[in-house]
């Protein structure tokens, strides 16, 4: 997103939920990921990538993640700091979704950021019964 400013381009325009995680990796420069928790199986870890793994991103082919941090579910990886998959990507039709903010170093403004983006989904995406939990 930041290269696409710098270039002189506009940003897109999805939908409230994720045009709130942009702006707030914006603000933030910290990279955030919203999936849609109906489509989550089981646990989530956060994990590197394996030699073998890919996964169909979002307007993207498939993306190699080997060796990429990523976050994975009983059926597989989903999302990384850099792309997300479709198969966990938020819809009209989602209904409850996480948001992940991933922070490779200090962690002291995680709980200012968490702050911002709940209040930005209160405002804009009609958020209600939000939590935020920061986990290291």
């Amino acid at each position: 997103m930041l290269r696409r400013l710098a270039s002189g381009k506009s940003l897109y325009f999805i939908n409230n939920l994720v045009d709130v995680n942009n702006l707030v990796s914006l603000e933030s420069f910290l990279p955030l990921g919203s999936y849609d928790s109906g489509k989550i199986m089981g646990q989530i870890v956060f994990r590197i990538g394996r030699a073998s793994e890919s996964y169909k991103g979002i307007g993207k082919d498939l993306i190699n993640i080997a060796d990429l941090p990523v976050f994975a579910d009983s059926m597989g990886p989903f999302g990384s700091p850099t792309s997300d998959s479709e198969r966990t990507m938020i819809t009209k039709a989602t209904k409850d979704f996480a948001t992940m903010i991933i922070s490779f170093s200090d962690t002291s403004d995680l709980n200012a950021w968490a702050e911002r983006t709940l209040e930005l989904l209160e405002k804009h995406a009609h958020g209600r019964n939000l939590d935020f939990e920061i986990i290291q």
